[in-house]
């Protein structure tokens, strides 16, 4: 069960006041990918007057392919005192830092198979839970920016806790 002041897993993010920092989702989080709408879509425009049942097909990869990739890139990630807001798939899932067990930030390599572009590399934000989920947050705008608050954020709220809590215990033993 959770603790009073922890937010439930999906909630409605307007209840908790203006957020201290909002982040957003880069057109770059599609990676490589992007290259299977950019194929799928024109080919699907290209095989209207020749084949239906082709277009067709073609228009639905092309959609298929391209709804995670906007979704990625659509992604905000709100920072508040106690929790943070993740926002993706028009859902918002609520975080309270103290499940949070840790954070680490980075690059990883995504290869272009059969391209001249060879490597592309992302940043990337892992947030791992306590309940052992990793959420991960994939070339979100201003990157390092957001590792550095997140990380600011996560710190204060733990100093804030071990405080109370180091005060809660002293006015036990005063009793």
């Amino acid at each position: 069960m959770s603790a009073p002041h922890d937010p439930p897993a999906w909630s409605d993010s307007r209840r908790s006041g203006p957020p201290l920092a909002r982040y957003r989702g880069s057109p770059l989080a599609g990676g490589v990918l992007w290259i299977f709408p950019v194929v799928f879509l024109p080919a699907a425009v290209l095989s209207l007057g020749r084949d239906l049942s082709m277009a067709g097909l073609m228009a639905v990869l092309g959609l298929v392919t391209a709804a995670p990739l906007v979704a990625a890139w659509k992604q905000t990630l709100e920072l508040f005192p106690r929790h943070l807001v993740w926002q993706k798939w028009g859902r918002s899932r609520t975080v309270a830092y103290a499940d949070i067990e840790g954070v680490r930030s980075g690059r990883r390599a995504q290869a272009a198979q059969g391209s001249r572009a060879g490597i592309i590399e992302q940043r990337f934000l892992d947030l791992r839970l306590r309940d052992g989920e990793t959420i991960t947050l994939i070339e979100m705008r201003r990157h390092e920016e957001l590792a550095e608050k997140l990380s600011e954020s996560l710190a204060e709220f733990r100093e804030g806790a071990a405080l109370g809590a180091a005060a809660s215990r002293s006015g036990r033993d005063g009793e």
